[in-house]
């Protein structure tokens, strides 16, 4: 077993390795999935594939004793509205947060899609 870069000859082993998932494979041509690696056997079949999106991690920060809560959604959609339109500018097109309770309705109401599964995290060391 080894570990290279993928490449577009692997599509079709990747597709079937992906086959059964809940989750749409993503675009492996999209200039934002910047990692793209496989593990091959000893006759280079794909026997399994690891890729990496480029994404903004949204975090809100708001003070909760400032207006009224009307006040402040309508303040977070215009928050919303210009930090998407900077990501755009900076070429990136998906943003994740985490939320729950109120604010994930809420959010479902601004247009956001509640993800597959749940939301891990590492950092890189």
């Amino acid at each position: 077993m080894r570990i290279r870069e993928y490449t577009p000859a692997d599509l079709e082993a990747v597709k079937r390795l992906h086959e059964g998932h809940d989750f749409e494979l993503p675009d492996l041509t999209h200039p934002l999935v910047i990692v793209k690696r496989v593990m091959v056997d000893d006759e280079e079949r794909v026997r399994m594939a690891g890729f990496g999106r480029l994404h903004a991690s949204v975090i809100l920060a708001v003070d909760r004793t400032w207006s009224t809560p009307a006040a402040r959604l309508a303040t977070v959609t215009e928050l919303q509205k210009d930090m998407m339109a900077h990501g755009s500018k900076m070429g990136l097109d998906i943003v994740t947060t985490q939320a729950e309770g109120r604010f994930a309705e809420r959010l479902a109401e601004m247009g956001w899609t509640k993800g597959f599964g749940e939301m891990f995290y590492r950092s890189i060391d």
